[in-house]
């Protein structure tokens, strides 16, 4: 069975000055870590650039904005100053989030009548938010207004959407749940490595 590589690093132990000054840092990406105003997602993009520059290399982008590279399909993720780079060798989506609460307008706003019955409580809320954003990240969408609209469950199987056949895997690994969509109806496994900056 085909595995996902999804490499996982933390933004909070580093200073934004280490990071700036990163070997896998080049002058020209300094603007797209300074515009932001919360130190933190300065940090946390710094870390996403660091990483796409190390293991993917030169990137463009999609009319949608969606990164792209001529020699590997992959897609970034981060949440509260974690970020993943998952690599494979098809159309891919990633879509990670540390567990926390969760309001229950934001559930009610992406959940339709089914995937309010499965979530119990803020973890499967999560495997049905990272499923449907690892989903839209794969087509190179990006979050659309009708939420609830787009296929979560089951979980760790085929889904149909945009006249498309998808493949979603989901897991949760320490505190965070991972979801991997790659555009095929073939199955995967995820394989998670924790990376040092």
């Amino acid at each position: 069975m085909d595995k996902v590589l999804v490499r996982i690093a933390d933004s909070k132990p580093y200073e934004l000055e280490t990071l700036l000054n990163h070997k896998y840092l080049k002058e020209k990406d300094y603007p797209d870590i300074l515009k932001y105003l919360n130190n933190e997602d300065k940090k946390e993009r710094a870390v996403s650039i660091i990483l796409r520059n190390k293991y993917i290399g030169k990137v463009s982008f999609s009319i949608r904005g969606k990164p792209l590279s001529k020699s590997k399909f992959f897609n970034i993720s981060h949440s509260k100053g974690i970020v993943g780079l998952a690599t494979t060798n098809n159309e891919v989506g990633l879509d990670i989030e540390v567990i926390r609460p969760v309001d229950k307008k934001l559930k009610d706003f992406v959940s339709n009548k089914d995937e309010k019955k499965y979530i119990k409580n803020d973890e499967n809320f999560f495997e049905i938010w990272t499923n449907k954003e690892s989903l839209l990240k794969c087509i190179g969408s990006g979050i659309r207004s009708k939420m609830d609209k787009v296929p979560s469950l089951p979980l760790n199987n085929i889904k149909f959407f945009d006249g498309q056949y998808f493949y979603c895997r989901t897991i949760t690994y320490n505190n965070l749940v991972i979801t991997v969509t790659r555009n095929s109806a073939e199955p995967f496994e995820i394989e998670v490595k924790e990376e040092s900056i």
